[in-house]
Parts: C-alpha cells; structure tokens; sequence
C-alpha cells in the first residue's frame, strides 16, 4: 500500500508539471499612427503658434526656449521676458522626441530620420539637413511590444511611426 502512495504523489506531481498554465506576454495598450516616408520627408514646416498638450524635452537659446510636444513638433517662445514668455511658433516636425541645438541650428528626430533645421529664420523652418533611416521606430510609450493587428508585420510598405494613441479597452 505504501508503494501505491508514492506511486499515486509522483503521477500528480507528474500531471501538474506537465500542464503549462502560462499567461499570455503583455503587449502594448497603443496602436501606431503611420505616415509615408514621402510624407514624412516634407512634413516639416513652420506652424502658427499652438497650445502645448504633451511637452518633453527643452531647450533654450539666446532669448529663445524650444519646447517639444511629444510626437509633433517644437513650440518656439520668445523668452525675452521669462516671467512671460511668449509663444510666437510652431515647427511641425512628426514623430519627435528630443532635440538638440549647435551652431544656431536646432537636430530633432523625425521619426526614423535626424533633420537639422536653421534657427536664423525665426518665422519660417528650413530644413539644412536630413540623415534618413538611422534611429528605430519610435516605441509605444508603455514600452510593450505591439502585437496583433497593430503589430509591424501589418503596416503599409514604405510607412514610419509618428506617434501613438491609446487603444480602447
């Protein structure tokens, strides 16, 4: 009888290890907002000044303060006056998440592409420069991978991602 025990404790323990009962991988609550590489190569451009929803990193030069708004573009202040600084722009730049500035000239991340834009000219944004294809696709801001039908074997030839929005539950 006493064999039949143990007989009878190592098939369960068996049985038990056997079953797998693993949940899932989580995957991101976003889905991408696409754009054309062609669209994306003319997409930068000089704006009205815009209200600022989503800000990110900042930079200031001389009298001016660079404000990114995550996955947009850059809002331009005149900060001659800190105590009241004043919006007088938009630079429409899709997919952006940080800047940089050298030589009076502002370097963002265009979504896959590095484009560097002359800040002698307060009123308009004209592109210097443009290194395409060397960053990786932005990454949902929860940092999950995308999977389903938002995954990236499902996205249009020849798209980028320019940003996120939250999928609904």
């Amino acid at each position: 009888m006493k064999s039949f025990y143990i007989l009878f404790f190592i098939a369960i323990i068996g049985y038990s290890c056997s079953k797998s009962s693993s949940t899932p991988a989580p995957v991101s609550a976003y889905k991408p907002v696409l754009m054309s590489k062609n669209d994306l190569v003319q997409s930068v451009k000089w704006l009205s000044a815009s209200e600022l929803n989503n800000p990110g990193s900042y930079l200031l030069n001389g009298n001016f303060l660079y404000v990114v708004e995550m996955y947009k573009g850059v809002h331009v202040f005149d900060n001659s006056n800190p105590l009241v600084p004043v919006n007088t722009g938009f630079i429409n730049i899709p997919g952006i998440q940080t800047i940089s500035l050298k030589n009076n000239a502002l370097f963002a991340d265009n979504a896959t592409d590095i484009v560097a834009i002359d800040l002698n000219n307060t009123s308009g944004a004209i592109v210097l420069s443009r290194i395409e294809n060397v960053l990786p696709q932005p990454a949902p801001p929860d940092g999950l991978p995308l999977d389903g039908p938002v995954a990236q074997s499902t996205w249009p030839a020849n798209t980028v991602v320019v940003g996120y929005e939250k999928l609904k539950n």
